[in-house]
């Protein structure tokens, strides 16, 4: 996984398997609710013929998605 792991992240706390990219394959969102304090992340790995992939690897964080210094914990909880 590209980045730096960090203590206390809890990465993989919240995990979801689901084609996102209407492909047939499913793709796999990954939570860290403590990254960045509790802010949160995710990230989105591409299902591809051969398995889970790291090419196109998607990241949120609060700020992208506007909800910044709320503790929003992204990734917490994920729905399939």
């Amino acid at each position: 996984m590209p980045g730096v792991a960090e203590t206390a992240d809890a990465f993989g706390g919240g995990l979801s398997l689901a084609d996102l990219t209407g492909d047939g394959r499913a793709d796999l969102t990954a939570g860290a609710p403590v990254e960045n304090g509790e802010e949160g992340g995710l990230w989105v790995l591409r299902g591809a013929r051969t398995g889970l992939t790291t090419t196109n690897l998607r990241t949120l964080g609060a700020s992208d998605l506007g909800v910044a210094k709320r503790h929003a914990q992204l990734g917490r909880v994920l729905l399939p």
